[in-house]
């Protein structure tokens, strides 16, 4: 007969040899503000002018090139593209939108 493996309840993961990640933490909104300080404001001007000539394809190109310079910031500007949320898009690109709150 072949013996049973139990662990108790009270038995930590870790201590079975079992890795345990945390859980995801919750990832900010993406706001104009926040895309402002982790871009520089000329691959900025260039994902507004991709949104707004519907270059999905230079889009995503420039989404690349901010996943090098901010990883945290480039997948909800991916999913955004995804989707093309232009009006989403554009509020996060323009000028005015990076110069008020939030």
């Amino acid at each position: 007969m072949t013996p049973l493996l139990c662990f108790s309840p009270v038995t930590p993961l870790h201590a079975a040899g079992i890795r345990v990640d945390p859980p995801p933490s919750p990832r900010a909104p993406l706001t104009a503000s926040r895309l402002g300080a982790a871009v520089p404001p000329e691959l900025l001007r260039r994902m507004g002018q991709a949104t707004r000539a519907a270059d999905i394809e230079l889009l995503v190109a420039l989404i690349d090139e901010v996943r090098r310079l901010a990883p945290d910031v480039a997948p909800p500007l991916q999913e955004l593209a995804a989707h093309f949320d232009y009006e989403a898009l554009l509020a996060l690109f323009e000028p005015s939108a990076r110069s008020s709150p939030g």
